[in-house]
C-alpha cells in the first residue's frame, strides 16, 4: 500500500472535505470531530459534525431592467442578459452580500412570415 492511499490518508483528508462540502450552503465555521478505529480487519471512521451558524446575508442588491429572462425572450427581448451576478462572502465579519443585475435589452418586434412559391418549368 502506498503512503498516500488507504484509510489513514482518507481520514486525514476527510475533515477538509467536509468543510468544503458545507461551504456552498453558507456554513463556513463547522466543528468537525473525527474518529478512526480499527475493528478487527476493518477500519471504521466516524465524524461528528456541527455546522455552526449559517452565514447571514448582510445585503441583497437586485436590479431588473425590463422583464425576466425567460419571459423576456418569449416576448422578443433576445438580448436579455445577467449583467452582474455575484455572491461575496466576508469570512472576517462572517456575512454575505448578493448582487444580481439583469437587463432585458431592446425588444425586437417580428412581423408575419410569408412564403412565396414559384414553379419553374424545364426549358
Amino acid at each position: 500500500m502506498q503512503p498516500d492511499s488507504g484509510p489513514l490518508h482518507l481520514h486525514a483528508q476527510a475533515e477538509e472535505e467536509i468543510r468544503e462540502a458545507l461551504a456552498p450552503y453558507g456554513y463556513y465555521r463547522p466543528a468537525v470531530t473525527p474518529a478512526l478505529e480499527k475493528m478487527g480487519a476493518v477500519w471504521q471512521a466516524s465524524y461528528e459534525i456541527n455546522p455552526g451558524d449559517r452565514t447571514p446575508t448582510k445585503a441583497v442588491d437586485i436590479k431588473v431592467t425590463g422583464g425576466f429572462q425567460v419571459l423576456a425572450s418569449q416576448r422578443g427581448y433576445f438580448d436579455a442578459q445577467l449583467k452582474k451576478g455575484e455572491i461575496r462572502i466576508d469570512l472576517k465579519n462572517y456575512e454575505a452580500t448578493v448582487t444580481l443585475h439583469f437587463d432585458s435589452g431592446v425588444r425586437y418586434y417580428l412581423g408575419e412570415a410569408s412564403q412565396v412559391s414559384y414553379a419553374l418549368r424545364g426549358i
